[in-house]
């Protein structure tokens, strides 16, 4: 996943956040307290992101990802919640039509497609 983010340091910080702040929505999740205690025994990175007490609802941001074969995608992402359950979430990610980010994930079908009419 390191490899994945282009700003992992922020990218962990953030899920450290929205980890926290689901915490805090749902004391008793025997579930969430589970994963907080695996994370914390993992190794001190999860902890020194922990003591920084940042609260954070994933609603809508950009990150940029390195992607193995097209190279880096600047994505953004909106959160859209059940008015009636706002624990399930549909996340969209998006790029800026036109830009690199927007033709790169079409790349690979292109080849793949090249590929097929050879011969």
């Amino acid at each position: 996943m390191r490899s994945l983010y282009a700003d992992w340091r922020g990218k962990a910080g953030d899920v450290a956040a929205y980890l926290r702040l689901d915490a805090a929505r749902h004391p008793d999740d025997p579930h969430t307290a589970e994963l907080i205690d695996e994370l914390t025994a993992a190794g001190p990175e999860f902890q020194e992101l922990r003591s920084e007490h940042r609260l954070k609802d994933k609603t809508h941001g950009r990150y940029v990802y390195r992607h193995p074969v097209v190279g880096a995608l600047d994505l953004c992402f909106e959160t859209l919640r059940l008015p009636d359950d706002p624990d399930q979430t549909l996340i969209a990610h998006t790029a800026e039509e036109g830009s690199p980010s927007d033709t790169a994930p079409r790349l690979p079908a292109a080849w793949a497609g090249e590929g097929a009419h050879v011969g």
